[in-house]
């Protein structure tokens, strides 16, 4: 148990505290596409072609082992001391291992091939996913947990821990836009397979997180804790002492199943999006709706659309009567789609600020 109360600090700066809050903005880059991207890389056979079974199987073993070193990492961090503090070395010692496995899951060295072994064949991307994945978990947990604690004790109160905590995640929230915005901007550039988008975001992290990282350990203050209980808990008794608080608990029984929700929604929305959704039968309905609106609004006059809409129709060329700036009696979303079936139209071309003449 610590006491903060009785010794009075300087509160934090904008700068200590977006320092602080960056590293969580190359973090939140590469979450999302790995909850969205990695069945598709591996999976799919645009990707690597392994079974959706085994690497959904390689994903809960790499968890079940991520749950076990997350309290091993925070019971650690808690009880060391060094020069540089108790927080600071784990989070300069997981961020090469971090990137490590990110750059080594996106971009593998080697080639997957069949291979028996003990007279088992199998593909080589399943141990090697599994793997890549420990590597990942596992400098994620000593970066991110002593991350999240060296925040809660650099606040001297409540409003001041609420501040702390609202930088982390405005730029956790700017990460999470960043990569999912990601695809929608490279594939102007002919760039529109899973593996480029994740192959990006991997090259911005490597480049970026060093750079937030080093700043943070520079510009924020690790307070020293003064511990007015020496009594120490081990593990065992730490779990049953954080469990019998009835709130908390209930908070993470909340979390484990939206946790579950989310994960689901997002490993096989890149599948539902390529396999379901252009099936459905209320599709048509839908283009048409956007084909009669759009009619309804401009009938009979040429309509010009800027930026956006000039480099979409040169994406689909979906219709002879696409030319460059122009697009005499729009036919919507309706029309491009049924030029183009398997080709995705954004309705943000709808959007570009167009006007008549």
């Amino acid at each position: 148990m610590t006491d903060d109360t009785k010794t009075q600090r300087k509160p934090l700066n904008t700068y200590q505290l977006a320092s602080y809050g960056a590293p969580s903005m190359p973090l939140s880059m590469v979450a999302l596409p790995l909850a969205v991207y990695l069945t598709p890389v591996y999976a799919d056979s645009a990707g690597f072609g392994l079974s959706l079974a085994f690497v959904g199987l390689m994903l809960a073993l790499s968890r079940v082992f991520d749950g076990i070193t997350d309290p091993v990492i925070g019971f650690m961090s808690d009880r060391i001391r060094t020069r540089w503090g108790r927080r600071k070395p784990f989070v300069l010692i997981g961020m090469p291992i971090f990137m490590l496995g990110v750059w080594l899951l996106w971009i593998p060295p080697i080639e997957f091939r069949e291979v028996t072994w003990l007279g088992m064949t199998f593909n080589t991307g399943y141990p090697y996913l599994l793997g890549v994945l420990v590597i990942m978990y596992v400098g994620a947990t000593i970066k991110d947990v002593p991350y999240s604690a060296w925040g809660a004790e650099l606040a001297q109160g409540y409003n001041e821990r609420t501040l702390v905590m609202s930088w982390k995640e405005a730029f956790t929230v700017t990460g999470s836009l960043i990569g999912a915005m990601t695809p929608a901007v490279i594939v102007f550039w002919g760039y529109t397979k899973p593996t480029d988008n994740v192959y990006f975001l991997t090259i911005a992290l490597v480049i970026v997180m060093p750079l937030l990282v080093f700043n943070m350990l520079y510009a924020v203050p690790e307070h020293p804790v003064k511990e007015s209980n020496t009594q120490r808990l081990s593990l065992r008794e730490s779990f049953r002492y954080v469990w019998a608080n009835e709130p908390y608990r209930v908070l993470v029984i909340i979390f484990l199943f939206s946790t579950i929700g989310s994960a689901m929604t997002n490993s096989l929305s890149f599948f539902f999006g390529q396999w379901v959704a252009p099936k459905h039968r209320y599709r048509h309905e839908f283009e048409d709706r956007w084909h009669d609106r759009i009619q309804t609004c401009q009938p009979n006059k040429r309509v010009h659309a800027v930026g956006i809409f000039d480099r979409v129709c040169q994406r689909v060329k979906a219709n002879n009567r696409c030319r460059r700036g122009s697009y005499d009696q729009p036919q919507g979303v309706g029309e491009l789609a049924r030029h183009r079936p398997n080709t995705e139209v954004s309705s943000a071309l709808f959007l570009t600020g167009s006007h008549a003449i």
